[in-house]
């Protein structure tokens, strides 16, 4: 709007370049950071599955020390954890044995809000994990 006030023209107001420029910022800030968000939440996620499997290779550990060879029998370790306990991680592992028994891959998949998410261990602690 354009006033003319004692001579001198006055403009209040913001132009719809303006507008559009900071409506843009805000876009593309919004954009990023609920990405960035979204990658945290998921992250966190992840780390209970990782606390899992570091329990698992424990327990594989101790079996090895008692047996001479890892086992993929998840009832051999089903009395020590109660997988209710585990919000997002609670299905029972996938076991595999690698090497003839001397070596072993646990993988732990996520549920309800962390669906998608696989966390695996191997023997040697060596964690890795997908979203």
């Amino acid at each position: 709007m354009v006033r003319l006030i004692g001579g001198r023209r006055t403009v209040r107001g913001f132009t719809m370049v303006e507008l559009m420029v900071s409506v843009s910022i805000v876009a593309v800030l919004s954009a990023t950071t609920t990405t960035m968000y979204r990658q945290h939440v998921r992250k966190a996620l992840a780390a209970e599955g990782m606390a899992l499997v570091g329990a698992i290779r424990t327990c594989e550990r101790i079996y090895y020390s008692e047996h001479g060879h890892y086992t993929a029998n998840w009832d051999e370790f089903a009395a020590n954890f109660d997988l209710k306990n585990f919000k997002f991680f609670n299905k029972p592992p996938t076991l595999t044995l690698t090497r003839a028994g001397q070596g072993f891959v646990a993988v732990v998949e996520g549920s309800d809000r962390a669906a998608g998410i696989r966390v695996s261990i191997d023997e040697q602690g060596d964690i890795q994990v997908i979203y």
